[in-house]
């Protein structure tokens, strides 16, 4: 190549060399006014799905700070926040252009309440406590007797609590809402407290759980016409369930 192309060619690679420079430049001028500029600034916070929860709180447990930008936020980072609070099973988090970050919340729903000192613990339907309450509502099932000293919200239950918890959840998954509490027996036993307040009585053992309660739904689809009539039901031995009847002119089960 002659010494005047090598010239031209050279000349070239500097122009295009210049204008990769210029372009970064540009580029990295843009970045910095974009994840700068006040028009991009967090202006907003959209909540949805919020039940018991309030807005303050949740803000609150986002420890998001004010003026940010929204390209400097991590929306991951801000919905794992959220889901560290006991209340909540599950958040979403989106940007929404150009300032407002929205959030859509999934709060934990209560299966069973356990007794706890003068209070009850709502636990979800893994058997997980999530909240504290004085009063809770009379349509969720009660469980009582686990005698629980210590118990943080957002930890598993003590390992002897495990059949009494199945056992309820169990009751809930199954829809069998004409159980209305559960009463844990120093025996272990469990007592089931029925629609016009008759017990029926399960040994507490995980592995026959579902047996017995299927023998109960039984029962009571047989008996709940006349359910007045019964002392108690038995299915302990779910193979042989029983039912006292005061009135059983054999004076025994059925």
């Amino acid at each position: 190549m002659d010494p005047r192309r090598r010239r031209i060619s050279r000349r070239r690679r500097r122009r295009r060399g210049t204008l990769v420079i210029l372009f970064l430049l540009a580029a990295t001028a843009g970045i910095f006014y974009g994840l700068n500029s006040p028009y991009f600034h967090l202006a907003r916070v959209e909540i949805n799905g919020l039940q018991h929860l309030g807005e303050e709180e949740v803000l609150e447990w986002t420890s998001l700070q004010a003026e940010v930008s929204l390209w400097r936020i991590s929306t991951a980072q801000v919905a794992a926040r959220l889901e560290s609070h006991p209340r909540i099973a599950g958040a979403q988090v989106t940007r929404r252009w150009p300032d407002t970050l929205v959030i859509h919340l999934m709060e934990r729903r209560p299966v069973v309440y356990v007794a706890y000192h003068d209070l009850w613990l709502a636990l979800d339907d893994a058997g997980i406590p999530f909240a504290l309450e004085t009063d809770p509502p009379g349509d969720v099932l009660r469980l009582e007797g686990l005698g629980l000293v210590d118990q943080p919200l957002g930890s598993p239950l003590p390992a002897g609590s495990r059949g009494p918890v199945l056992c309820a959840l169990l009751v809930a998954q199954f829809g069998m809402d004409w159980v209305r509490r559960i009463t844990v027996q120093e025996s272990g036993e469990l007592v089931l407290w029925l629609e016009h307040d008759v017990p029926a009585r399960l040994d507490g053992s995980e592995d026959l759980l579902r047996s017995q309660l299927a023998a109960l739904a039984a029962l009571w689809e047989q008996w709940r016409d006349q359910a007045g009539q019964v002392s108690y039901f038995d299915v302990r031995n779910p193979q042989r369930p029983a039912v006292k009847v005061p009135d059983d002119p054999g004076g025994g089960d059925r």
